[in-house]
């Protein structure tokens, strides 16, 4: 299938529901961050960050709003070889991203992100 921008994924249609089991007992939030890699026409790899929110059944997720992407070129995307201060900053922005949109951030005012739309402003 050719998602977004012309690459290959299964994962970007925004009707798409995602069946999940989280495996505990606890009430999951709202909203989730979902993490997934696109194959593009060279070779590469996109690496794609989308929130989901929670659907009406249980255990369902649906694609809610793309957050950003960063590609690279064909073997450049190995742990082994990227910096540790780039891999550091991927796990802090997608903790930082998980925690803004369910409201949990403590120095913010706002609540979870909203369905408002964007503004002007």
């Amino acid at each position: 299938m050719n998602g977004r921008y012309g690459v290959s994924s299964l994962l970007h249609t925004d009707a798409r529901v995602h069946a999940m089991n989280s495996y505990q007992s606890y009430p999951i939030r709202r909203d989730a961050v979902l993490c997934s890699l696109a194959a593009l026409p060279d070779g590469g790899l996109r690496v794609v960050l989308d929130d989901l929110r929670q659907a009406d059944a249980p255990g369902q997720w649906k694609n809610h709003t793309f957050v950003t992407f960063k590609d690279y070129a064909a073997g450049e995307l190995d742990p082994a070889m990227l910096p540790k201060e780039e891999l550091e900053a991927f796990g802090h922005y997608v903790l930082v991203r998980l925690l803004a949109i369910n409201g949990c951030l403590r120095d913010t005012d706002e609540g979870p992100d909203s369905d408002v739309p964007l503004t002007d402003q």
